[in-house]
């Protein structure tokens, strides 16, 4: 009579459960929705349509399309659904966003920003999850997304993807003056709910509050925004301090600041702040290796 093996039996389960492929990381922008749009204006600056990518990849101060760091900046755009375009062929961008550039009126421009905001799988995840709650720092919510399995975001990616939204939540006015997230921000009390303040969040995020990436190239050229005089009138209204930054092509930029904040909330800033250009490239290439690591992984 032949006896069953246990030993096989338990084989046979081990081996079915480290078969099983690890859950792949979800999708997400590495740049956030400021560089985006101003990725997607570049394009609209050149034609809007059928654009040759190496003309826009020049016009950013990228080596040609093939450049890694390009094609990051491009896909993120596409993430928010800004631009469309085919591996190896020509960039557009969309219908929607053709039509907010054309029109350069503050309100369609929030209400795009916003919209934009639930495109990204990661971002309508994290949107859901935070809706109507105070947002946690950078470096929580990037340990959030390395250490939660639904998100599963590589250690160093994670905080890449933390940075860029939180930068995208302030810049899109969903964020209030708690920090807490508005979903539907048009109803809420919001900082920067007019004109002249959205002009001024804009001109005052140039300066860098986004992820490290941010800092490798000047923006394009966008006649609809404001400049520096106009800034002094919504924020001063709002008893915010101004911060003046001088960026790395020597370009001045105001970060404003509530008027009481201690000098260690300061500090933590420069989780969100990072204007060194040469560390652009650097991590770019530590997030690749890492992903690189991962499909590797998934494919023993």
């Amino acid at each position: 009579m032949i006896k069953p093996s246990n030993g096989s039996m338990g084989g046979s389960t081990a081996e079915a459960a480290s078969s099983q492929p690890r859950r792949r990381s979800i999708d997400y922008p590495r740049y956030n929705l400021m560089k985006a749009e101003e990725f997607a204006q570049a394009v609209f600056d050149e034609g809007a349509r059928h654009c040759d990518q190496d003309n826009i990849a020049a016009k950013l101060h990228y080596s040609n399309a093939t450049n890694g760091a390009y094609k990051s900046y491009r896909a993120s755009a596409k993430y928010f659904g800004l631009v469309d375009y085919a591996a190896g062929g020509h960039i557009s961008v969309s219908e929607e966003w053709i039509d907010v550039f054309s029109k350069e009126e503050a309100e369609t421009l929030r209400q795009a920003l916003q919209k934009a905001m639930h495109r990204p799988t990661l971002y309508q995840l994290l949107l859901e999850e935070y809706a109507d709650k105070q947002l946690p720092d950078g470096k929580k919510l990037a340990q959030l997304l390395h250490l939660t399995p639904k998100y599963g975001i590589v250690k160093e990616a994670a905080e890449v993807a933390a940075q860029a939204f939180l930068a995208s939540a302030i810049y899109a006015e969903m964020v209030d003056e708690r920090r807490r997230l508005r979903v539907d921000a048009r109803s809420s009390n919001v900082s920067g709910s007019n004109d002249t303040n959205l002009q001024a969040r804009q001109e005052t995020l140039s300066g860098g509050t986004s992820h490290p990436n941010d800092a490798q190239s000047a923006p394009p050229s966008e006649p609809a925004r404001s400049t520096g005089s106009d800034i002094t009138t919504g924020p001063s209204l709002l008893g915010l301090d101004e911060i003046k930054v001088t960026l790395g092509n020597g370009k001045q930029a105001f970060l404003f600041v509530p008027s009481r904040l201690r000098t260690k909330d300061k500090e933590r800033l420069k989780t969100y702040i990072d204007l060194q250009e040469d560390e652009d490239e650097a991590l770019e290439q530590r997030v690749q290796r890492a992903e690189v690591e991962i499909r590797r992984e998934d494919e023993a």
